[in-house]
């Protein structure tokens, strides 16, 4: 399975997800990096069985300057519409509240969040898989989110001293689907084997069709 990841923004750098999905090279995965979207071209997508997008809407230099453009945008829509997925994890949900496309696709958008703390994450709604995923706490942002579709299938809540909030999910496009994973700002979230179980099981998923 071939993967395309856009990742790497002012706040998020693309170093953390790299080393963060290191481990899936035991899965024999080809996974190619991009965090400048000037570098590459939304064409390339109909090589890739699968994106992942950790890329908040701005570049790496300038958080006042944003990435997706109609064309990316149009692409990216096209590509899961068509039968493709798309897995959007932490930054991936941030700067597109007026990109309707995206926001579609990903069922909502970031609204904010409080200082880091100490966020549990527990396993919600009925996939099989997450049976096998234990709660885990780490310092994290707690992601609140815009939430556009009520009919999400949900599958990860994050629990703090703020209340909880949805942290994970999935939603069909068409021929196509999207999984949705808020945690990821610090390297320790990555790394936890909790967190790699889920990342693990939706790719796992995905190659079965």
């Amino acid at each position: 399975m071939k993967i395309l990841c856009i990742c790497g923004d002012f706040y998020h750098p693309a170093a953390v997800v790299k080393k963060g999905l290191d481990f899936l090279s035991e899965l024999n995965l080809d996974i190619r990096f991009l965090d400048d979207t000037t570098l590459g071209s939304p064409h390339w997508l109909k090589d890739y069985d699968v994106l992942i997008l950790s890329k908040a809407n701005m570049t790496v230099e300038n958080k006042s300057r944003t990435w997706l453009n109609d064309q990316w945008e149009q692409e990216i829509d096209r590509f899961v519409r068509s039968g493709h997925k798309l897995l959007v994890i932490h930054s991936g949900t941030a700067g597109y509240d007026n990109n309707r496309k995206i926001r579609e696709l990903i069922g909502g958008v970031f609204s904010h969040h409080p200082e880091q703390e100490a966020i549990s994450y527990s396993a919600s709604g009925n996939k099989a898989f997450m049976n096998e995923v234990q709660t885990f706490t780490e310092k994290d942002e707690q992601y609140f989110m815009t939430m556009d579709r009520e009919d999400i299938d949900l599958i990860l809540v994050s629990t703090s001293q703020q209340g909880t909030q949805p942290a994970g999910w999935f939603l069909k496009h068409d021929a196509g689907e999207v999984a949705v994973l808020t945690p990821g700002h610090n390297i320790e979230v990555w790394l936890n084997r909790q967190f790699q179980k889920i990342l693990e099981e939706i790719l796992k998923g995905w190659m079965k069709g």
